[in-house]
């Protein structure tokens, strides 16, 4: 009779960690909100797993530093393997969730010739979302007018289950790192 408890027990504790959380604790796809793709779709960072993940926070309406954070993606994507090329998601997390709508996310993906197959776009329901996002990357972000921010550079490579493997907080560092990270992932 113990030994079936036992096995009950660990079963039971088995099929609840699975349910639980089907990524490690470290995982970014921790974060359950529900985002909002460029196509209108609902989804989570958890959808993005099984791929290696470049990622970044932007807003669309940036004349400065967000451009240059785009380009230097589409430097690092140029700079993988085309079969890593071919797995890698790229993910850019709007932080001006009022303005940065589908339509608009839509506009600026076809706008800068983004593949729509590999580049996505996310925006949040509000700031609360986004901060909570902000916060566990350490990205920092201050709206300074009507339709002005502030904030930091950041560009995060993460594996298929959303752990951190390489990041970049400065504009035009070497990416290195961040190509060696994602091209050893298969």
């Amino acid at each position: 009779m113990k030994k079936w408890m036992v096995v009950a027990w660990v079963a039971l504790s088995l099929s609840a960690w699975a349910t639980a959380g089907e990524f490690p604790g470290d995982s970014l796809y921790q974060i359950k909100s529900k985002w909002t793709d460029q196509d209108g779709k609902s989804v989570t960072l958890g959808d993005l797993s099984g791929h290696p993940v470049i990622l970044s926070l932007v807003y669309l309406t940036c004349g400065y530093l967000c451009p240059t954070v785009i380009s230097e993606v589409r430097a690092l994507e140029k700079l993988l393997d085309p079969a890593t090329q071919a797995r890698v998601k790229i993910v850019l997390v709007s932080f001006d969730p009022d303005h940065d709508r589908p339509a608009t996310m839509k506009r600026y993906q076809k706008k800068r010739a983004l593949d729509p197959s590999r580049w996505i776009f996310l925006t949040g329901k509000n700031d609360a979302q986004v901060r909570e996002l902000a916060a566990t990357l350490d990205f920092k972000y201050q709206k300074t007018g009507k339709r002005d921010f502030s904030h930091s550079f950041l560009v995060l490579a993460l594996d298929e289950t959303g752990r951190t493997l390489a990041r970049v907080d400065k504009a035009n560092q070497p990416k290195d790192e961040l190509v060696a990270a994602l091209s050893v992932r298969r």
